[in-house]
């Protein structure tokens, strides 16, 4: 697979879990994959999913702002864009599901939810 199908497949992947997909101009020209929202006290924020050269492959990374950080940071998914999807499809629902967990544990959203 070339980048930009590789970044759509891996949008498409990420839509299951509730992930949008980003538009064709950020898909084709920019490193965005998919964004997802996510109710907080402070009200709705987003997470990013997005995909940057990482040594001779690719690396899909996530960002979610709280507290002046992002605490996605740590969040890293190497991939080979020859590989096999198989392996794509393999992986990220680990990578979505670690994703919604570092959320989770933010201070904006544990607080709605506990309003909630």
């Amino acid at each position: 697979m070339d980048l930009y199908t590789t970044k759509r497949f891996i949008a498409e992947e990420l839509a299951r879990f509730g992930w949008e997909m980003c538009d064709e101009v950020i898909l084709t020209h920019f490193c965005g994959v998919a964004a997802k929202c996510f109710k907080t006290a402070v009200g709705p924020k987003m997470a990013h999913v997005i995909m940057e050269p990482y040594f001779e492959k690719h690396a899909l990374k996530a960002e979610y702002w709280s507290e002046g950080r992002n605490v996605l940071s740590t969040m890293l998914l190497k991939i080979d864009i020859q590989a096999d999807q198989k392996v794509l499809v393999e992986a990220l629902p680990k990578f979505a599901e670690e994703v919604e967990k570092h959320v989770g544990q933010s201070y904006a959203v544990r607080l709605h939810r506990s309003k909630a």
